[in-house]
């Protein structure tokens, strides 16, 4: 079982020389960046669909451009596209058609590079195959992820600094595996995919697969024959492994973007017989902090810096958007560099990897006609998901009273036009007043109770 370095030392690797890295690929036409169930991708088809976007990006003007694509190799051409040109680039919440369309408009972007609007203007440019790419420049990226006031928090950082982070994390995690390929079960929309699936190893030519893995038993299917692999993982797939299914050699496994127990982490690397990386970090901070085998502590990661002010963790850092950054977790300093957490400060919760604010679901509930006022829990039975306690009209209660399945539905379907699956209400309650104590504070712990008719 391989580990990771202990020591925390500053990355090596300058901006420039990360960019040189990506720039040289194009001199290696025949490299074999990428491969899926059906072929390998060589540097030359990675090329030839920068140019085509090139070219199109060129003809419209663009400045802004938003990305959302369910492919992995359009998505790499159309960023390496954007940074070629200088071109500003925001990855969305999510791929709800009237969040792109709402997006798209506040942030003025001249165009959606997606597969999933059918309207859109297809690329048609036809760029001369001799032409040369552009050196890439530091552009702009955007991301959004949900901020403690409820509404949507665009954070903007430079392409430089997420190659830095990927710097950090070749040197501290992969550099002595030689060149693994990369498998993973993450989106590249999501930031943690974008580093660790599609970022590290296209710096530093690593092979990575380029179709998401679903499936425990897909990942079996795949790595049959394969010696050198590097998983990219969930901690939602990591806790339903299975105990009889036949493992597969894996040389590392990474978990992000949500808790991954002590307890789970070390059954992950009795089950998959290796290394299991936790890490731990935001859109706005990138990677502050690492763990593995059964540490219940975090280790800062090169060039990361933490303290705590009133018990909230600061973090200093080249990948943050702002440094020093004072996050919403609660954290105690064991030494310069290790810290324990003692959970988070604010109301947003991570259901399958993903943030939801419960502030932002219920404000949504409060804009539907029948709702007067809306408070939004995390229920942790049968399963992690959300429940909301509706307090209605009188017009929204004869409804329910007529037809329960279909007004809830109803809700459902509302809310499905901003959120995606993870962040709509499964479990309803209706009352007649919030619970709410002397200073007027709902009761959070009364609207619990609610739901105690669940079953565990």
């Amino acid at each position: 079982m391989i580990a990771p370095k202990t020591v925390t030392e500053t990355v090596t690797e300058t901006v420039p020389a990360l960019f040189a890295r990506l720039d040289s690929l194009w001199q290696s036409p025949q490299h074999i960046w990428a491969q899926s169930q059906t072929r390998c991708y060589d540097i030359a088809y990675l090329a030839e669909h920068t140019r085509e976007k090139i070219a199109f990006l060129q003809a419209i003007q663009a400045k802004k451009c938003v990305i959302y694509r369910h492919s992995k190799a359009q998505f790499i051409s159309d960023l390496l596209a954007c940074s070629a040109l200088g071109i500003e680039v925001v990855l969305p919440q999510n791929g709800q058609p009237e969040s792109l369309a709402a997006l798209c408009q506040s942030t003025q972007a001249d165009y959606l590079l997606s597969d999933v609007d059918e309207n859109a203007p297809k690329i048609s440019a036809s760029p001369t195959k001799t032409t040369d790419i552009p050196r890439l420049k530091d552009i702009c990226l955007t991301v959004y992820t949900s901020g403690s006031s409820g509404a949507p928090k665009a954070i903007s950082k430079r392409f430089s600094q997420y190659l830095l982070e990927v710097a950090v994390q070749q040197q501290q995690f992969i550099e002595k595996l030689g060149s693994p390929c990369f498998f993973s079960s993450v989106s590249h929309q999501h930031v943690y995919g974008l580093l660790f699936a599609v970022l590290l190893p296209l710096v530093y030519r690593h092979c990575l697969w380029l179709d998401e893995v679903r499936f425990e038993e897909r990942l079996h299917y795949l790595l049959k024959g394969k010696d050198n692999c590097v998983f990219i993982s969930s901690p939602t797939f990591l806790t339903r492994l299975s105990q009889t299914l036949p493992t597969s050699p894996l040389r590392l496994v990474f978990s992000s973007g949500g808790a991954l127990s002590t307890e789970h982490a070390i059954a992950v690397e009795k089950r998959l017989k290796t290394c299991c990386i936790r890490i731990l970090g935001s859109s706005e901070t990138g990677g502050i902090a690492w763990q593995s085998g059964d540490q219940k502590h975090w280790q800062t990661l090169p060039s990361v810096e933490v303290s705590t002010d009133n018990d909230l963790l600061v973090v200093q850092s080249p990948f943050a958007y702002q440094s020093p950054y004072t996050s919403s977790d609660r954290a105690i300093m064991l030494s310069a560099n290790v810290f324990k957490l003692l959970g988070r400060a604010d109301d947003i919760v991570k259901i399958g990897e993903k943030r939801v604010s419960l502030t932002a679901v219920g404000k949504a509930l409060e804009q539907l006609a029948p709702i007067v006022s809306a408070k939004v829990i995390l229920l942790d039975r049968p399963r992690l998901c959300l429940g909301a306690v509706l307090v209605l009209t009188a017009d929204g209660g004869r409804d329910r009273a007529k037809a329960p399945r279909a007004f809830y539905g109803d809700l459902k379907k509302s809310l499905g036009r901003q959120f995606e699956s993870h962040a709509i209400p499964r479990y309803f309650r209706c009352v007649a007043h919030l619970p709410v104590n002397a200073q007027g504070k709902v009761l959070y712990s009364e609207l619990k109770q609610l739901f105690d008719d669940l079953s565990a």
